[in-house]
């Protein structure tokens, strides 16, 4: 084969570029072809690939607050209106309930929705404790109906969509497993990562300190500057936010990617504080965060609860892995699938690309999830 020159570092060799994208046999056809014949040809083919985009949207104001959604969707030159028959998948962050925003969002989890060609969509909601958890639920669930009620019409479709799958990581888990409780229509799945299923089970009410044995107990003076702040929709620090750029135009991670720095001397989650001292406290479970709006593991509403797959890491010193364990029986093992991160603690999935070390039990988990959404087709 000849090899091409072009003025451009991007494709040196055009053939060989070509060749990435269809087989040898079409090269041959192609590689006696005129050089313009053969650069319009790349181009055209370079437009057909999946390629990830990002638009964000208002779906609640209230007060001095505008909750935003970012959608994620796949997309190229021939991209079709949004099919109802298209599942849309809704992501809730962790952070205690307490920190974080909708930029929070593994690349994993942008990978996996746009290369099933699902919208993925991450919303905003305020924070615990200056917000009532049952404020902080009805931005949940005003989220959910955003989805339900407008983003399919957003996405070029019409009418509404039924077929919803809400996941989300620790407290955002929680959350996740609210909304099949709550909302019409119903999630046709859910997904969790190191998940919360509910605040009155005997590990948030044992007054438990959090860290290395022999660990003082905190003292409120720690965290008051905390409970002292202004309401907030949190925030995401950049090394822990998603950036699209990250990931190449087929999905794939971006190797040449850097991650922006973080403010200097911050974490940007120094909130998190607060999860220590609501767990040592036991407040948790008070009416003012989450005790109006939780579900005991006792509910009737789990034994006809939509198909879930729990992945927990059996290492987890944050959300212990026996409450996963737990409610996969509270559930029941049909509509119920765990899948055990051995070795793994809280968030090990969080910073994670597909095909990472590491990955491979939340792939499988993803297979579940698959059959699960396959099956309400």
């Amino acid at each position: 084969m000849h090899a091409y020159k072009y003025p451009c570092p991007v494709y040196p060799t055009l053939a060989a570029s070509i060749a990435v994208y269809k087989p040898l046999k079409l090269i041959k056809l192609l590689q006696n072809q005129p050089i313009s014949l053969l650069h319009h040809y790349y181009h055209s083919l370079k437009e057909e690939k999946k390629m990830a985009t990002k638009q964000s949207h208002t779906f609640k104001v209230i007060g001095p607050f505008t909750l935003k959604v970012d959608i994620y969707t796949p997309s190229s030159s021939s991209t079709p209106p949004y099919d109802p028959e298209t599942p849309i998948v809704l992501w809730l962050h962790g952070g205690g309930f307490v920190a974080a925003d909708r930029a929070c969002l593994p690349p994993h989890i942008v990978q996996s929705c746009l290369s099933r060609n699902w919208p993925l969509v991450s919303a905003d909601y305020r924070k615990l404790p200056q917000t009532s958890g049952t404020d902080v639920f009805e931005d949940v669930k005003d989220a959910y109906r955003f989805v339900v009620e407008k983003v399919p019409v957003l996405l070029g479709g019409e009418g509404r969509c039924e077929r919803v799958v809400v996941m989300g990581a620790s407290a955002g888990a929680y959350f996740s497993l609210l909304l099949g409780h709550s909302v019409s229509p119903r999630p046709i799945a859910v997904l969790t990562y190191g998940g919360i299923p509910s605040v009155s089970v005997p590990f948030f009410n044992s007054s438990i300190v959090m860290g290395p044995p022999g660990k003082p107990p905190m003292q409120q003076t720690q965290i008051q500057a905390f409970l002292d702040e202004p309401a907030s929709i949190g925030s995401t620090p950049n090394s822990r936010a998603f950036h699209p750029s990250s990931l190449n135009s087929d999905l794939s991670r971006n190797l040449e990617f850097v991650m922006p720095k973080d403010e200097e001397g911050k974490s940007g989650f120094e909130r998190m504080a607060l999860v220590l001292w609501f767990i040592q406290t036991n407040a948790y479970p008070e009416k003012a965060l989450l005790g109006i709006v939780d579900k005991r593991l006792g509910d009737e509403g789990w034994k006809d609860f939509p198909g879930t797959v729990l992945v927990h890491g059996d290492k987890d010193v944050v959300v212990p892995y026996e409450l996963s364990v737990e409610l996969s029986k509270v559930i029941g093992p049909k509509p119920a699938k765990l899948f055990t991160a051995k070795g793994q603690n809280h968030n090990f999935e969080g910073p994670l690309f597909l095909g990472d070390p590491g990955l491979a039990v939340v792939e499988e988990a993803w297979a579940a999830l698959d059959d699960i959404v396959n099956a309400k087709s």
